[in-house]
């Protein structure tokens, strides 16, 4: 049984439990041993604890099935666009496991709102980046648009996440 292996590499019972029910984790066929090896290395390819990669996928099951050294080369490159370190980009990806799942495409539409901020008047820092982290579920792209940046629409609409953005930075 999935639980009783999870519980077998150092999950509580309860949290095992809620993993092995999860529609979103797939490795249901695993037994000990690849468990602990997967495991072994997405801790590898993140340099994070067995501790902070159990916290990672039960917040976000999705995160163990993904290909780890894709994830991490995509999402540094991102990050060195945003002004992160590859350090920092990881430690975001620890905070949010679901940002392992975003697309470059909503990256860039992300970095469009940050732009669009930048002209308005607030400073492209600390704070709008952990604004944009805040907030990184809500689309950034313009309603009704089929995925278009704001750069890329003539739309007087204004992307969700530009608008909870600026007004977590009015604040």
């Amino acid at each position: 049984m999935l639980s009783e292996e999870l519980v077998s590499i150092g999950f509580e019972r309860e949290k095992a439990r809620k993993l092995a029910e999860s529609n979103y984790f797939h490795h249901r066929s695993k037994n000990h041993q690849e468990l602990t090896i997967l495991f072994n290395k997405i801790s590898e390819v993140y340099g994070w604890t067995f501790e902070e990669v159990k916290k990672a996928i039960l917040s976000f099951p999705q995160f163990a099935g993904y290909d780890h050294e894709r994830v991490v080369r995509r999402k540094t490159r991102l990050g060195r666009m945003a002004g992160l370190s590859d350090e920092e980009t990881i430690n975001y990806l620890l905070d949010v496991p679901v940002l392992t799942d975003c697309s470059a495409k909503r990256y860039l539409a992300a970095f469009d709102i940050g732009r669009q901020l930048g002209r308005e008047g607030f400073p492209q820092d600390e704070r709008m980046l952990k604004a944009f982290f805040s907030y990184s579920t809500k689309s950034p792209y313009v309603p009704d648009t089929k995925r278009k940046r704001i750069s890329q629409s003539v739309s007087n609409k204004e992307p969700p996440l530009l608008r909870a953005m600026r007004k977590k930075l009015e604040r």
